[in-house]
């Protein structure tokens, strides 16, 4: 996957999870956003985890408050940020 790529597909996944739209210069905080509550991070953490690669670790789950920490992590994970 390229960064666009995965960029893109941490923003779709956001879209679905949060049910609303994300634009594709937004960064999304979880501080911000009343509808990413522990449940819908988790949800996040997982949906993002389907891909191919990424598989976090459990001492970063609490740094992926945003949609820019989802997807420099992911990056990092696929060897490719």
């Amino acid at each position: 996957m390229t960064p666009a790529e995965v960029e893109q597909a941490v923003k779709g996944v956001l879209e679905t999870v949060l049910r609303r739209s994300v634009r594709s210069d937004e960064n999304v905080l979880r501080a911000e956003t009343s509808e990413w509550d522990s449940l819908c991070h988790v949800e996040l953490v997982f949906a993002v985890e389907s891909t191919p690669g990424i598989q976090f670790e459990a001492d970063e789950l609490p740094e992926l408050d945003s949609s820019q920490a989802l997807i420099q992590r992911a990056l990092h994970h696929l060897a490719i940020g």
